[in-house]
């Protein structure tokens, strides 16, 4: 990544892996519906309905699960320098969202019970004069030490501007 003059680096992460569990407890158990769904058929009906296709279909499904979870942690980035925090997707095509720090106006933390279980978060900003409705640090470590040293480069920040 690319620093502006003057710039530092504060912190950069990725989702943490830990995150990914919370996918999957959250998307894995739907995986198994087919596999419900065809011994429900054999038990309540005639159906000759082979199992075999209910694994193999259930299999498909979970594999999948773990790639998007794996890809979707791959493919984020964070950043937060002494002027900016940025949010960039993609491997490869990309996406990014930046926001000053002087424009931060709240900042907020979310954990879900899963989250709080693996010691994950979400980290939500609120900026000032644009429509950053979803500029969110998803599946971070230990999610208040991160608002905390945010609210700390702010207030470095401030100071800064002041001082000039």
């Amino acid at each position: 990544m690319d620093l502006m003059v003057g710039e530092t680096l504060i912190w950069s992460g990725r989702p943490s892996w830990r995150s990914m569990f919370s996918f999957y407890f959250t998307w894995g158990p739907p995986a198994l519906i087919p596999l419900v769904v065809i011994i429900l058929v054999r038990w309540l009906s005639d159906a000759d309905w082979p199992i075999w296709l209910g694994i193999v279909i259930t299999l498909v499904i979970l594999v999948l699960v773990a790639l998007i979870a794996w890809f979707t942690r791959l493919d984020t980035q964070f950043t937060v320098t002494s002027h900016r925090l940025i949010i960039r997707h993609g491997i490869m095509s990309r996406r990014e969202q930046s926001a000053h720090i002087d424009r931060v106006q709240n900042v907020s933390t979310r954990q879900s019970l899963v989250d709080r279980m693996l010691r994950v978060g979400a980290v939500d900003f609120d900026t000032a004069g644009t429509d950053d409705y979803e500029f969110v640090f998803h599946g971070v470590n230990n999610p208040r030490a991160l608002r905390e040293i945010i609210a700390e480069t702010y207030t470095d920040r401030v100071r800064e501007i002041e001082q000039d």
